[in-house]
């Protein structure tokens, strides 16, 4: 009989220890929830995660991750000026971090977007009302968007590839 309960009790405490070990923490299973819902393109709720994610753990090794991954969501919501600015913030205040590099590469990508807004409503202040022009304006700009478009694609693909 002492053996039996010897021996419940030590199965009871190895449960209760492994039960312990298998629960992810509340930092884990926000950083679970974000990354799933960026996964499965819900980006408003990844957005809302990661900076959720980023106000509630200062301290986390996975805090720089968080906050490219926030810019990185803008841009995929077409928020491209916020965007633009926490690529910038990022580069600025993670030099040694492993996404400076892609954080480089976004940037210059959104300044030549934001940029190229601005010039192409500039122009139409000023196009006079030939139809002919108007129809060229028209196609280079949608020449411009189809290249932007690719070069973002080819980001994106660079970026879900690495670790």
């Amino acid at each position: 009989m002492k053996k039996i309960l010897i021996l419940m009790t030590l199965l009871f405490v190895g449960c209760t220890y492994i039960n312990q070990q298998s629960q992810a923490s509340p930092e884990d299973e926000l950083w679970q929830k974000a990354n799933a819902n960026l996964a499965d393109h819900r980006y408003n709720q990844a957005l809302f995660d990661f900076k959720q994610f980023a106000q509630l753990y200062t301290a986390s090794d996975k805090l720089a991750e968080a906050e490219y991954k926030i810019a990185y969501t803008n841009v995929i919501l077409g928020n491209y000026r916020e965007a633009l600015s926490e690529f910038n913030d990022f580069i600025v205040t993670r030099k040694s971090s492993r996404w400076v590099f892609s954080a480089e590469v976004w940037r210059d990508v959104l300044d030549d977007i934001v940029n190229r807004d601005k010039e192409v409503r500039t122009e139409t202040v000023y196009i006079e009302k030939d139809q002919s022009e108007i129809d060229q304006l028209l196609e280079e700009c949608r020449a411009e968007n189809r290249e932007l478009r690719e070069r973002i694609d080819k980001l994106e693909h660079i970026i879900e590839g690495e670790p």
